[in-house]
């Protein structure tokens, strides 16, 4: 039987790219790098069962020149939603980051032409943009909501929080149709801030991210708030306060994370070095990790106390009287009924996942 192990910028299918010694353990040939570089010929070499032992792609453009045929998820369930690409990669270096390390703090983006052709191909009029951060480039990006305007969609993404301090940007943003994005904040304390090299929110953390969240709030972005839980800072109940940060800034939604060491990273190896990691520094094959749980000893509290602080503040941000709480905000999750039934279709769906995804192992269907 023939393997072939595929990349992608996300953890779990992309690992071949940050290790393809591991993965060659396990396969006939292992792909690295961008797939629409050599995949033709992966796909002859295949015909002929000449595949090679390893095929190394550089990053690029995201599939120039091609339009994704997506006739073939119709009838299969999935969200009504197009998923699309504008650029693969981010500028910044965040120390736990495997995007980063994945793309050398780089952004690779498509020509705005491109996405909207693929844009005006599909019925579907609300987008999610898969990017690892949308607005890495600030002029790019406004070349993008420039030519979005005219096609009359709704959109998300994920980005960093330093697209307050440009309300051009801002502007035609929301002038392009976007409801909200998902933000990296990771942590509310200026020390995790600085030892995890969160450029964008330290230097928004001044007065709290208070004047970022008015802005926001002001433009009407629903935030999906993430966060990272487990840095050098945190305890129980610098834990306990982000959830009330969370609750109180009436966030759309919010992950809250363990901090996972990803292979590769400046966080693994400083981890690795100080005898931290658990589960033999590999949680990612290792048969007794699980979900969500800490795969290393954290400084303030043991891995146990750290697991369930993280399920804790799950379940209590996604509580039916937190749900209430957070819908009741003119400015965001009521400013229009499209927003407010969007909120109150996935905040059950997100507060269901708490339970169904916690103590999972990888690689395990839930």
């Amino acid at each position: 039987m023939l393997h072939v192990v595929l990349p992608a910028s996300g953890w779990q299918s992309g690992r071949p790219g940050l290790l393809p010694e591991e993965a060659a353990q396990h396969a006939d040939s292992v792909y690295v790098g961008d797939a629409e570089a050599l995949w033709p010929q992966v796909i002859a070499d295949a015909k002929q069962r000449k595949l090679r032992p390893l095929y190394k792609a550089t990053a690029g453009t995201p599939h120039p020149g091609v339009l994704p045929r997506r006739d073939i998820f119709r009838g299969k369930g999935y969200l009504p939603i197009l998923l699309t690409q504008f650029g693969r990669g981010c500028r910044f270096d965040c120390n736990f980051c495997a995007t980063s390390v994945y793309f050398n703090k780089t952004q690779f983006r498509r020509d705005v032409r491109e996405v909207v052709r693929e844009i005006e191909a599909q019925e579907r009029r609300v987008i999610f943009f898969v990017d690892d951060n949308l607005l890495s480039d600030f002029d790019a990006a406004k070349a993008l909501f420039r030519a979005l305007i005219p096609l009359n969609v709704r959109w998300v993404s994920q980005a960093s929080l330093d697209m307050t301090q440009d309300r051009e940007l801002m502007r035609l943003m929301m002038q392009s149709g976007c409801l909200g994005y998902v933000i990296g904040f990771e942590s509310i304390m200026p020390d995790n801030l600085q030892a995890m090299r969160k450029r964008p929110n330290l230097a928004a953390y001044f007065d709290g991210y208070k004047a970022q969240l008015e802005i926001l709030r002001d433009y009407g972005v629903q935030v999906w708030a993430a966060f990272t839980l487990g840095h050098d800072g945190d305890t129980v109940e610098s834990i306990e306060r982000t959830v009330e940060f969370a609750i109180e800034s009436k966030f759309a939604f919010a992950a809250f994370n363990v901090l996972t060491p990803y292979p590769n990273t400046p966080l693994y190896r400083q981890l690795q070095a100080e005898g931290r990691l658990l589960f033999d520094g590999t949680w990612w094959t290792h048969h007794d990790f699980r979900f969500n749980h800490a795969a290393f000893v954290p400084k303030r509290m043991t891995p146990e106390e750290l697991t369930e602080a993280g399920f804790q503040a799950r379940t209590r941000f996604n509580s039916p009287l937190s749900i209430v709480k957070r819908a009741c905000d003119l400015k965001t999750n009521m400013r229009s009924l499209f927003r407010l039934l969007t909120f109150l279709r996935y905040a059950p769906l997100f507060r269901k996942e708490v339970y169904k995804k916690h103590d999972m192992q990888l690689g395990v269907e839930c």
